[in-house]
């Protein structure tokens, strides 16, 4: 059985996805922020990328995840 993951924020430093990574049964992990590729953080400004920076963690590295970055990127960029 695999499990898909969601999750908003980075809470226990993304414990969950993390177990069900390392059993092999995480089909994907679903999250509002991820940190994309060096290329593209250099692109952003410095605020963004200090907040992308911790959305992170090695050992979901090779795990199957799908971010909604840029549009939650724009949603916190026009509440404030």
């Amino acid at each position: 059985m695999k499990w898909v993951c969601y999750q908003i924020g980075n809470r226990d430093h993304y414990a969950v996805p993390r177990v069900l990574h390392r059993a092999g049964v995480l089909e994907a992990f679903i999250t509002d922020f991820w940190k994309p590729s060096p290329q593209v953080m250099g692109l952003l400004p410095g605020s963004l990328r200090r907040k992308l920076e911790s959305r992170q963690h090695p050992d979901l590295a090779l795990a199957p995840v799908k971010a909604l970055t840029l549009g939650a990127g724009l949603f916190d960029f026009r509440e404030r």
